[in-house]
């Protein structure tokens, strides 16, 4: 084994190792849902589940 381990000749892996940040598309996905799960709710139940199902999430995401 060579002394130095970092003396590798071969070409980087395409990408060179660098994730691309999909942070905000989840973001806008998670918003869309949750949208849309709402409506489905105010379509099956009435728009007081909504209200009582958006403050219990509120409540809950700001405790996390």
């Amino acid at each position: 084994m060579p002394a130095n381990r970092h003396s590798d000749t071969r070409p980087p892996l395409p990408g060179n190792g660098i994730l691309p940040d999909y942070s905000l598309p989840f973001f806008v996905t998670s918003g869309v849902l949750c949208f849309f799960a709402l409506v489905a709710l105010w379509a099956a139940y009435g728009m007081p589940l909504v209200l009582i199902a958006a403050t219990a999430a509120d409540w809950l995401l700001r405790r996390a």
